[in-house]
């Protein structure tokens, strides 16, 4: 899945009106309980997520300061598999989204 954001945002997956609307579509991603639960405000995300029963997903690109970072989570097998907001997969997948932001805000962009 890194592979394939990686290639969206290179432009390299379709063409690159394809991908810039792709893109543009993922940034729309009003769900804010996972990747970007704990972000800091103004970060910019294009992702996707899903749910279903024991399994909770994002997926996407990370618009930091020090540059654009892909990054997937994938949680199966779930014991809370509700579809609250504080569901623990939710949770989990917002703390990977803030060390993710932690460790890359804190680096210079290559």
């Amino acid at each position: 899945m890194v592979g394939l954001l990686e290639k969206l945002y290179r432009k390299d997956l379709a063409t690159p009106e394809a991908c810039q609307e792709m893109i543009g579509h993922m940034k729309k991603c009003e769900d804010k309980t996972k990747l970007k639960r704990f972000l800091p405000e103004g970060i910019e995300v294009a992702h996707k997520t899903g749910s279903v029963s024991d399994v909770k997903t994002d997926a996407g690109i990370l618009y930091l300061p020090s540059g654009p970072v892909a990054v997937c989570v994938l949680t199966a097998q779930n014991t809370d598999q509700s579809y609250k907001t504080d569901n623990a997969a939710n949770v989990l997948i917002g703390k990977i989204g803030k060390e993710v932001h932690d460790y890359f805000a804190s680096t210079k962009k290559q």
